[in-house]
C-alpha cells in the first residue's frame, strides 16, 4: 500500500496519458482489469471509492494521483512515496505563481524521503542546453552509459553518434568500428551488440572516469566500482545509437535531412540522439549582413530565382510595415520589396488599408516588369485586431491570413488556428468563420538568425549556397539590416531556482525582423518548406517554375498586359482559390509552358 503520483507538464497531458496508455494496459491485463476481478477499481463506478479522472484507485487502498506542473493545486496536500516526473523538460517554469513545480513536487515526498522509503523516477527528452531539468538531474547522478559489446574482441564500447562511419550520401552503409580490434559492425550486428552490453556508471570519482573502450576482463571492475554518495542516485542516458528501434542508417538519413534547418537540427539532437541542443545566442553585426547586398538586382524590380512569393505585414498605430519575399525549393530567399505605409490603422477601410489592398492585388515583382500573385499574405493581428480581421474578411481569399505571433520555445511554427467570429447566440462559428492563425515565433527567429550566419559563409564550390541563405537587393537600406539584427537570445538565471532561462530581447526597432518571421511561417503554411507540412513534390516545383517563366516571358513580349492592378494567371496552385483578375492570353501561355 504505497501512495503514488504521476506528474506531467499539464493536467490534460496526464489525463491523455491515463486514457491512451494506462487504461489500455489495465484492459489488457487480467491482474489489473476490474471487469475480470483485477485490483484496479473501475472508473465511473456508482460505488463509493471508484477511480476518477485524476486518481486511479486500487482494491488494497493505494492509488495513483495525477498532477500537472502547470497546476499548483494538484501539487498540494498529498504525502507521496512513489513518484514519476514525466517529460520533465516540458514542465512549466512557475506553477501558477507559487514557484518551481519541481521543488513543489519534492515537498510531497519529504516524509518518505526522511524515512528512506521514497522512490522518484524522472524521465524526459532533453531539450535546451543549460536550461534542461533532466540533464541537471543526470549530471547529479552516477551517469550511467550503455557500453555495447564488440563482436570481434568482446570489449565493451561507449559508442555514440560521432563514431558512426558512413558514405557521404545514401546509400549510407553505416557501421561502427571497434577502436580496439577494428572489427566493423553494421545494423545487422546491433541486436547482438546490445545483448552483450552493460550499464557502466561514468561519473568522476576520485578524479577517475571509465575509458571509452573497456577490455572484457575489466568490465566488472568498472561496473562495480565504489561510487560513494552517488551510489543511491542512478541515472541512465538512452542515446540514439543504443536505441533498439533506431538503425545506424536511419540516423544518418535523419541528420542529412535536418542539416541547415536549426529547428530540424534541434529535433534531431533531442529526439534521435537524446541530447540537449545548444542555442547559439550571437547575432551577426548588421554591417556584415549589409555587405552581402547583391548589386545584380534592385528593390521592387524582381530577380530570377524565386518561385514562391509571400507578403507579410506588421501593423502599428500609425501605419503598416510590409515585407515581400521570394523563395526557391532550397529555401534560399530574396528580399524583393519592403516599406512603410503611413496612416491610421484603427479604422477598417481607411486609406492605409486601401493601399494595402492595392499592394496585395499587385503581387510580387518579377524581372521585366511582370507580377506574380502571392502564395500567402500574413497580417499581424496583435494590434488593431478588428481592422485586420475586416481586411482579411473582405479579401475572401484563403491565402490571406490574420495571425498572432506568440513567444515561447518548442511551439510549432504554425501552432493552431482559432475561430474568432460569433453567432447571434454568442457561440463561435465553426469551420465557416474567420480564423486567426497562431505563429510560434521563438524557434522561427532562431532559424532566421542561423541563416543570417550561413549567408555570411562562403558558398560551397560543389554544393552551392547553403540551405536558406538570404539575398538582399543592392539598394537595400541600412535601417533594414539594423532591424533584422535587432533581436538576440538573452540568457538569465532564476535566482530562486538557479535554472537558466533563454528568451528573445530587442535592442531597437524590429518590425522587419517580425515580418521576416511571419514570412517563414507563410512558407510553412503553403507547404513549400522541405520536410515540413507535406512539402511540394518535384512535379509541383517543376510546374511552378514553368508558370513563373511563362509570366516573365509574356511580360517581356507584351509589357502592356502587366500593371500593378492585375494579378498573373499562374498565381495559385494546389487547389486554392484563383486570383480575381486573370488575363486569358496569359493563362493559355502559362498552361502551354507547364505542359
Amino acid at each position: 500500500n504505497a501512495p503514488a503520483m504521476v506528474i506531467h507538464p499539464t493536467v490534460s497531458q496526464f489525463k491523455a496519458w491515463a486514457e491512451r496508455k494506462y487504461w489500455k494496459l489495465v484492459e489488457a491485463s487480467e491482474v489489473l482489469n476490474p471487469e475480470e476481478g483485477g485490483c484496479v477499481l473501475p472508473r465511473h463506478s456508482r460505488t463509493e471509492g471508484g477511480s476518477k479522472g485524476l486518481e486511479i484507485k486500487f482494491a488494497n487502498g493505494s492509488s495513483i494521483l495525477g498532477a500537472g506542473s502547470n497546476s499548483a493545486a494538484t501539487l498540494r496536500q498529498h504525502t507521496i512515496r512513489l513518484g514519476v516526473k514525466d517529460d520533465l523538460d516540458g514542465w512549466a517554469e512557475n506553477a501558477e505563481g507559487e514557484g518551481d513545480p519541481d521543488k513543489l513536487a519534492d515537498q510531497r515526498f519529504k516524509t518518505y524521503l526522511k524515512l528512506g522509503l521514497a522512490k522518484i523516477l524522472a524521465i524526459s527528452t532533453p531539450l535546451i542546453a543549460r536550461a534542461s531539468r533532466i540533464m541537471k538531474k543526470y549530471e547529479a547522478s552516477d551517469r550511467r552509459r550503455y557500453y555495447m559489446g564488440c563482436q570481434g574482441c568482446g570489449a565493451k564500447v561507449d559508442w555514440d553518434w560521432e563514431d558512426i562511419q558512413s558514405n557521404a550520401e545514401a546509400p549510407w552503409e553505416a557501421y561502427l568500428q571497434c577502436p580496439a580490434c577494428e572489427h566493423c559492425h553494421t545494423d545487422a550486428d546491433k541486436p547482438d551488440m546490445l545483448g552483450a552490453g552493460v550499464w557502466i556508471p561514468t561519473a568522476k570519482v576520485d578524479g577517475v572516469t571509465p575509458p571509452k573502450v573497456i577490455p572484457a576482463g575489466e568490465v566488472e571492475i568498472w561496473k562495480e566500482r565504489n561510487m560513494g554518495p552517488l551510489a543511491g542516485r542512478p541515472g541512465f542516458w538512452i542515446t540514439g545509437v543504443i536505441n533498439a528501434f533506431e538503425t545506424l542508417d536511419n540516423i544518418c538519413a535523419k541528420w542529412a535531412e535536418a542539416q541547415g534547418d536549426p529547428k530540424a537540427e534541434q529535433v534531431f539532437f533531442n529526439t534521435v540522439l537524446g541530447r540537449v541542443y545548444e542555442l547559439t545566442t550571437d547575432v551577426p553585426d548588421w554591417e556584415a549582413l549589409a555587405a552581402r547586398k547583391d548589386a545584380a538586382f534592385h528593390r521592387g524590380r524582381g530577380v530570377w530565382g524565386p518561385l514562391v512569393f509571400t507578403l507579410t505585414v506588421d501593423v502599428q498605430r500609425d501605419g503598416v510595415y510590409f515585407w515581400v519575399k521570394g523563395w526557391n525549393r532550397n529555401e534560399e530567399s530574396w528580399v524583393l520589396d519592403y516599406g512603410f505605409i503611413a496612416g491610421e490603422t484603427a479604422e477598417p477601410g481607411s486609406e492605409v488599408w486601401r493601399k494595402l489592398h492595392t499592394l496585395t492585388d499587385a503581387g510580387a515583382p518579377l524581372p521585366g516588369g511582370a507580377r506574380f500573385a502571392f502564395d500567402r499574405v500574413l497580417i499581424d493581428a496583435n494590434y488593431n485586431t478588428d481592422a485586420v480581421k475586416a481586411f482579411v474578411k473582405k479579401r475572401r481569399d484563403p491565402r490571406v491570413l490574420a495571425i498572432n505571433g506568440e513567444g515561447g520555445w518548442h511551439k510549432p511554427m504554425i501552432w493552431k488556428a482559432t475561430e474568432t467570429e460569433l453567432k447571434t447566440s454568442g457561440k463561435r462559428k465553426r469551420f465557416a468563420g474567420l480564423k486567426v492563425w497562431h505563429i510560434g515565433t521563438w524557434d522561427a527567429k532562431n532559424v532566421i538568425v542561423t541563416r543570417f550566419r550561413k549567408t555570411l559563409e562562403k558558398p560551397s564550390e560543389v554544393e552551392g549556397p547553403a540551405r536558406g541563405v538570404y539575398h538582399f537587393p543592392g539598394d537595400c537600406e541600412d535601417h533594414v539590416f539594423q532591424q533584422l539584427t535587432s533581436e538576440y537570445i538573452f540568457e538569465e538565471e532564476n535566482k530562486a531556482t538557479g535554472r537558466k532561462r533563454f528568451s528573445w530581447k530587442a535592442r531597437g526597432e524590429n518590425h522587419y525582423f517580425d515580418c521576416d518571421v511571419y514570412a517563414l511561417a507563410a512558407l510553412e503554411h503553403c507547404g513549400a518548406r522541405a520536410e515540413h507540412r507535406g512539402r511540394w513534390s518535384d512535379a509541383e516545383w517543376h510546374d511552378r517554375e514553368a508558370q513563373v517563366r511563362a509570366v516573365i516571358e509574356m511580360a517581356q513580349g507584351q509589357g502592356d498586359l502587366f500593371d500593378r492592378d492585375v494579378l498573373p494567371a499562374a498565381a495559385a496552385t494546389n487547389g486554392e482559390a484563383r486570383p480575381r483578375r486573370i488575363s486569358g492570353a496569359l493563362a493559355r501561355l502559362a498552361a502551354q509552358n507547364a505542359d
